[in-house]
């Protein structure tokens, strides 16, 4: 089974996301402002899952990061710390807090998230 099935797997419509970064710039201040954000990644394919209480409390203690849901994907580059997923089934945004390939192979990678904002209605 390849990694793209994978993803697909158990889901009658697959999860895709865009991935967006907001740029910062010098405010000649001292300070950085937030520019406009722009879209690095377009309709990735991946699969969300919600962390249970012990995992999040774990990835806290462990490492200071809290975060509520763990996203599998294809290795992307250029992804850090701080980008946003926008779901774009629902358009929720979610912040990237961690991002772990363990085997260092640039095959997959797994993202770990946190909420940003939910649209009303």
């Amino acid at each position: 089974m390849s990694y793209q099935s994978m993803l697909k797997t158990g889901k009658k419509n697959p999860t895709y996301v865009n991935i967006k970064r907001t740029s910062t710039s010098d405010d000649g201040y001292g300070g950085q402002t937030d520019g406009s954000p722009s879209i690095l990644y377009y309709r990735i394919l991946c699969r969300f899952n919600a962390l249970s209480s012990e995992k999040i409390k774990a990835l806290y203690d462990t490492l200071q990061t809290k975060a509520e849901f763990k996203v599998n994907l294809q290795y992307l580059s250029n992804l850090r710390e701080r980008d946003t997923l926008v779901k774009m089934d629902d358009s929720r945004e979610f912040d990237i807090v961690l991002i772990t390939d363990w085997d260092e192979d640039n095959d997959q990678m797994t993202l770990y998230v946190t909420e940003k904002s939910r649209p009303s209605g």
